[in-house]
């Protein structure tokens, strides 16, 4: 078929997902969003708004003069959007000139705009009056936007310059105005982005924590996915700063995080062969360093998006608003309105966790497979699931019928395709993308990692006992010492670190393990200093080690001064052992200083 010189070849199908508007969704969603300029929003399973990048600051509100109030661009997007159904988060951010500290600093929301106000009594009565102005229609208010992006001592660089103690001044202000003027009004601060674990820590130890009635951060990942990000571990250490200032019940709400996206050719989202292209290595070998400056491809985008949200509910992360809509580099919408893919992976997630709590994880041997089992509030079970990481893998579910599970793929599609029945039950293949499964909650906690031949990386150990706090069992990753690898350090005689073996296919396995063995002289010297046990609830098995018969795996010595002569290599346990889900493999040090690598893990058939 031809049409004005086009010929029609196929049409491309992505998903159709009915997500009901955010007037028919619970008011205690994840799922948040920036509108940018817009002021009449799209429907795609969103339900809040944050008002930031959108012309409604105090610069704009009380620009002309003390008292000279214009809301009237913020009343129309209020009105609407409330109208629509959503919530609202607006940001109380800054100064206009005539109340900054540096009104002869320019900035583009304003002169002076990014300071602290002269007064605090200006700022008082600015908060004052946006509340009382959106009574009832606004319950949520955060104070500035990444106040941790700049300092008092640079006048040139960041959303907020000012002193960590004028920013709690800002905080306690807002928190006590709110309860004057409508005490069921919360004050959301924080707002810290890259570092917000230490940000957050000199906020509370500033005397914030009063004045927080929800706790924000941004949680960019980009150019990365959150996995690669470490967007998990920083969650668990902002937990452990709450808890130290005793406000560990706070809610916390990740209020921006996105990916930038470069424009599309036509109606056609870039590949990452393109985006290679516009900036090749040999040219550019920094680009992935240089954050934000490096686009995402929109199907990577697509699949990251919604495991950032499901990583940030798995951690107690009430709202999510993802940034942005049009505006800046971020959009989850092309220039004519339509929408990116992200946008329409977001709102198949929304559609499947609507009215959803998450519940747990169930642990599948490797960090970077994940199985997040949601309920919603009849205790109907659904799970997302996914492999982060390049090599897909194989998961194993007990036999049942298959019409008791349904599988969607991350665009909201039924889908069979990766369902595959056997011998020993269903076996479900997962990669990069999202897929989600309707089964009852007791079946998917008995998944199984299908894979008889595994390499368990050194990043996924736990600490099982630190001999001296000073020198820690830790991460390295230095190349001159260590060659192309990562290792963990046991720096005195008792310090151990193990693998949990969650998951893991019950039978018998062949142990090798990678380890620094010895030096170039003498490759396999330091093998007397490590013990191995194998630990199970019946107690602990102690393992001998030797040096590994695989020709792929001779001992490599580290090139270079810095190497030291130092050699790594694989040791074999003198025999095999059976392992079950929940056993642990444990390397404890008995001389020296060890380094330990990765876990090879062989079944025997």
């Amino acid at each position: 078929m031809s049409l004005g010189g086009e010929t029609w070849k196929a049409e491309s199908f992505i998903g159709v997902v009915s997500v009901p508007p955010a007037s028919k969704l619970p008011r205690d969603s994840l799922f948040g969003v920036h509108p940018g300029r817009l002021t009449r929003m799209y429907q795609t399973g969103f339900r809040w708004i944050r008002l930031w990048d959108s012309g409604d600051v105090w610069a704009v509100h009380e620009r002309s003069g003390k008292g000279e109030w214009d809301f009237r661009r913020t009343r129309e997007k209020v009105d609407t959007f409330r109208g629509q159904g959503f919530d609202i988060l607006a940001v109380l951010a800054y100064s206009p000139a005539w109340a900054s500290q540096h009104p002869e600093i320019a900035y583009s929301a304003g002169p002076g705009a990014p300071f602290p106000p002269k007064r605090i009594e200006d700022w008082a009565d600015y908060c004052r009056e946006y509340m009382e102005r959106f009574r009832g229609q606004i319950q949520y208010y955060e104070v500035w936007n990444e106040p941790n992006t700049g300092n008092q001592n640079n006048l040139q660089k960041g959303f907020f310059r000012g002193s960590v103690e004028e920013y709690v001044a800002l905080l306690k202000t807002a928190h006590e105005t709110a309860r004057r003027v409508d005490p069921s009004i919360r004050i959301v601060g924080g707002a810290g982005t890259g570092d917000f674990v230490t940000w957050t820590e000199r906020v509370l130890a500033a005397g914030g924590g009063p004045y927080l009635d929800v706790l924000s951060f941004h949680g960019y990942t980009q150019p990365n996915p959150p996995e690669e990000s470490d967007l998990e571990r920083r969650l668990v250490a902002l937990r452990k700063v709450m808890a130290k200032y005793g406000i560990e019940d706070v809610p916390i709400w990740n209020t921006e995080a996105g990916y930038w996206m470069a424009a599309r050719r036509g109606v056609h989202p870039l590949t990452n062969r393109e985006l290679r292209a516009m900036a090749p290595a040999e040219t550019s070998p920094n680009w992935k360093a240089t954050w934000p400056y490096r686009p995402v491809s929109e199907d990577a985008a697509a699949s990251w998006t919604v495991r950032h949200y499901v990583l940030n509910a798995a951690h107690g992360v009430r709202r999510l608003f993802w940034y942005s809509s049009f505006r800046s580099r971020f959009p989850l919408l092309c220039h004519d309105g339509s929408l990116r893919l992200p946008c329409l992976s977001l709102a198949a997630a929304a559609d499947q966790l609507k009215d959803c709590h998450w519940v747990e994880r169930v642990e599948l041997v490797l960090s970077r497979l994940h199985l997040h089992i949601f309920e919603d509030s009849s205790g109907v079970a659904r799970a997302a699931l996914w492999c982060a990481g390049e090599r897909p893998q194989t998961i194993v579910f007990p036999l049942t019928s298959l019409e008791s599970l349904r599988v969607f793929d991350r665009w909201g599609n039924p889908t069979d395709s990766v369902v595959k029945r056997s011998s020993e039950g269903i076996r479900i293949e997962v990669g990069e993308n999202p897929i989600w499964l309707h089964a009852p909650r007791s079946w998917l906690q008995q998944a199984r990692l299908a894979a008889s031949d595994v390499v368990v990386p050194v990043t996924d150990c736990f600490v099982v006992n630190e001999v001296n706090p000073k020198r820690p069992v830790k991460e390295h990753t230095s190349r001159p010492h260590h060659g192309n690898r990562r290792v963990f350090g046991l720096p005195d005689r008792g310090d151990a670190l193990g693998w949990r073996l969650r998951g893991i296919e019950p039978g018998l396995y062949d142990i090798e393990i990678e380890l620094r063995t010895g030096l170039r002289e003498s490759p396999w010297s330091c093998l007397p200093w490590y013990e191995v046990a194998v630990v199970t609830r019946a107690g602990k098995t102690s393992l001998r080690l030797e040096p590994s018969q695989s020709r792929q795996r001779q001992p490599e010595v580290v090139p270079g001064e810095r190497g030291g002569g130092r050699v790594y290599g694989w040791a074999r346990a003198d025999r095999p052992v059976r392992l079950k889900s929940g056993d642990e493999i444990h390397v404890i040090l008995r001389k020296g200083f060890g380094l330990v690598g990765d876990l090879h893990l062989r079944k025997r058939q």
